[in-house]
């Protein structure tokens, strides 16, 4: 089993703060599984389960190597926030 992102994006993106999402996917499916996100205070990442919390407990996701996948995702591709603009 393989997670995979497929799109990262600002829910909140102001001149005092930012919330940074990150869409992950099962490799060979298009459904979105979970999403991380992240702001100034939430720096490693808060995960939400986008699936049935059964799914996750019988496939045995792995939350940390989600989260993880999630943090190198958004240190590679996070444009700077307008509030981290100088």
């Amino acid at each position: 089993m393989s997670f995979k992102v497929i799109s990262g994006y600002y829910v909140v993106n102001s001149e005092d703060t930012w919330v940074y999402d990150v869409d992950v996917i099962l490799e060979d499916d298009r459904e979105i599984k979970a999403v991380v996100g992240f702001s100034p205070q939430q720096t490693e990442g808060a995960l939400f389960w986008q699936c049935d919390i059964g799914e996750v407990v019988n496939e045995r996701y792995d939350a940390d190597l989600i989260v993880e996948i999630a943090r190198e995702y958004r240190d590679k591709n996070r444009p700077k926030a307008k509030c981290e603009r100088t």
